[in-house]
């Protein structure tokens, strides 16, 4: 799903705790954004029963959840959507510089704002990236890297290629 700038940007700064925001979000259309707060801030349990209960209506939030936990088949059905962007940021927040530079390169600025975010959360919570939340689209993962779009795996092994 496009959200509109205004939409991520709250997004955005509800995970950066802006409270306005997240009610914001909360009474707007946007409530599966919320719910990810939800999730990653508090790891709340009816916010993952709502995005699960709902993955047909917020694919890309779903699987941009489950991607960042590394699960493999949600980073390949965001892909598989043409929702690069949001793959862009999932690879990007594990360290794949070359993702990063491709949101910048294609005027992904927003995302590269979110990938900011997200970045700063997971280090403040002292817990790794893949903490995030607790949904899965299917699949694992296996290994250490997350190898990103070329190589479409986050275990060992695989090529990486470029953005």
């Amino acid at each position: 799903m496009k959200y509109p700038e205004t939409a991520i940007q709250g997004f955005i700064n509800a995970l950066d705790d802006d409270q306005g925001a997240y009610v914001w979000l909360s009474e707007s259309k946007w409530k599966e954004l919320a719910a990810f707060v939800d999730i990653v801030n508090s790891e709340n349990t009816q916010a993952i029963l709502f995005l699960l209960s709902n993955k047909e209506k917020f694919p890309t939030i779903v699987n941009f959840l489950a991607a960042l936990q590394k699960e493999e088949k949600a980073f390949d059905l965001l892909m598989a959507t043409n929702e690069r962007e949001w793959a862009a940021t999932v690879s990007s927040v594990h360290g794949d510089d070359a993702a990063y530079e491709w949101l910048l390169k294609n005027n992904f600025i927003i995302f590269t704002k979110l990938v900011d975010v997200l970045v700063k959360n997971a280090s403040s919570r002292g817990s790794g990236i893949s903490s995030y939340g607790s949904i899965g689209a299917g699949g694992s993962s296996g290994g250490g890297g997350f190898v990103g779009f070329g190589g479409g795996s986050f275990g060992g092994g695989g090529g990486g290629g470029s953005w």
